[in-house]
């Protein structure tokens, strides 16, 4: 069975964990690495929790390591939703090391070495993505697919009324990655809200795996941190499904540019033209995902 690569661009984070779980355990999927960049998290944190999953699960998918800033400025982090380690279980701390290879440069030579081969599923903050387009300008033609979790299109925001988290964590990479001509989906805020789950659905949730077990607790210790979470939502789990199954939504293509500008609007996502390259998801296939989701996971009670 020919399985499709990935490389997951990832700053873990609870959401990210899972994405990375069901990335391993998916019979679909070819992880040919993980890059990591600050955002939810510290860059260094989010390497540790990068190896430490995979050390969990006796996994030796390399990781390399990306961004601790963004273009400009500094990350802000979300300790706020995934806790100051990002992840809502402590893991063993881990004996594997990360690549000596930096991200970009990974990236660049992986997606030059399988032209139209590769799928980047970008969840976190597009700075190692911008870089790469800016150091290696011919890229864009090489790239099969480039998946975002990112911006909010007709929806509020999560960091501002009008900003989403990894566009207004870097939203000059945001804007450069959005117009670069890769052939990109786009899974915005408005899409993944209409994909979570209450507090008494996570209760419910058991798994014989390890890998499964593991993202209930990630789930149930979540809800547990504070009382007055209602739903937990699988933003980066739905765009990482998409590379198994992108039957699971229904897109429209436009071109999409993001505010840059330092205003109230900074990191805002905004339709440009209804036409471009960019397959904004307008729609997606909830129980399905679902059922994806629990078969990957072997996760039953939801």
């Amino acid at each position: 069975m020919n399985r499709k690569k990935v490389i997951i661009d990832t700053d873990p984070g609870i959401d990210d964990a899972i994405a990375i779980l069901m990335a391993l355990l998916s019979p679909d999927i070819e992880v040919v690495g993980f890059t990591t960049t600050g955002g939810n998290v510290s860059l260094k944190r989010a390497d540790r929790n990068a190896l430490a999953i995979l050390d969990y699960l006796q996994c030796n998918t390399p990781v390399y390591s990306g961004s601790a800033a963004p273009v400009e400025g500094r990350f802000r982090y979300a300790s706020q939703f995934h806790g100051k380690s990002g992840l809502s279980k402590k893991l063993p701390n881990p004996t594997s090391q990360i690549s000596s290879i930096s991200a970009v440069d990974f990236l660049a030579k992986s997606i030059s070495d399988n032209p139209k081969d590769i799928t980047v599923i970008a969840l976190g903050p597009l700075t190692n993505l911008c870089k790469l387009i800016r150091t290696h300008k011919d890229i864009v033609r090489q790239v099969r697919h480039l998946i975002i979790m990112g911006g909010a299109l007709n929806s509020k925001g999560n960091v501002t009324q009008y900003a989403e988290f990894n566009f207004f964590s870097d939203y000059i990479a945001a804007n450069e990655v959005l117009s670069s001509g890769m052939p990109i989906t786009l899974v915005d805020l408005q899409t993944c809200r209409r994909v979570g789950i209450d507090r008494a659905s996570a209760s419910n949730m058991i798994s014989d795996s390890k890998a499964g077990s593991l993202t209930t607790e990630l789930i149930i210790n979540w809800f547990s941190a504070d009382s007055t979470r209602e739903a937990f939502e699988f933003y980066d789990p739905l765009a990482f499904s998409l590379a198994i199954n992108p039957e699971l939504a229904l897109c429209q293509n436009m071109t999409i540019g993001v505010e840059t500008e330092i205003t109230s609007r900074l990191g805002e996502s905004k339709i440009l033209r209804y036409e471009g390259n960019i397959r904004i998801v307008t729609d997606v296939h909830v129980p399905k995902f679902f059922d994806l989701f629990k078969s990957v996971l072997n996760i039953r009670g939801i």
